[in-house]
């Protein structure tokens, strides 16, 4: 009985996301690129860090894609 009630709501759900299945699979992707792109300036900061800490110079590309990488994705509203 438990397993039966269970399956009927699970189809129910899936009757009503149904006709919205693409703006529901948009939705997700558009969640996976912001917190990739959120995470991304920390990633790259990191390894100029490292490099300040071990005596190296960084080269200028990287400062560029630390600058450049939030900007471009970030809203300005």
């Amino acid at each position: 009985m438990k397993e039966e009630k269970a399956r009927h709501i699970a189809l129910r759900l899936y009757n009503l996301i149904s006709p919205l299945k693409g703006w529901v699979i948009l939705s997700i992707v558009c969640m996976a690129g912001y917190n990739i792109f959120t995470a991304a300036p920390a990633y790259y900061a990191k390894d100029i860090v490292d490099a300040i800490v071990y005596g190296d110079n960084p080269e200028m590309k990287q400062y560029f894609l630390v600058g450049l990488g939030p900007s471009l994705f970030s809203k300005h509203f």
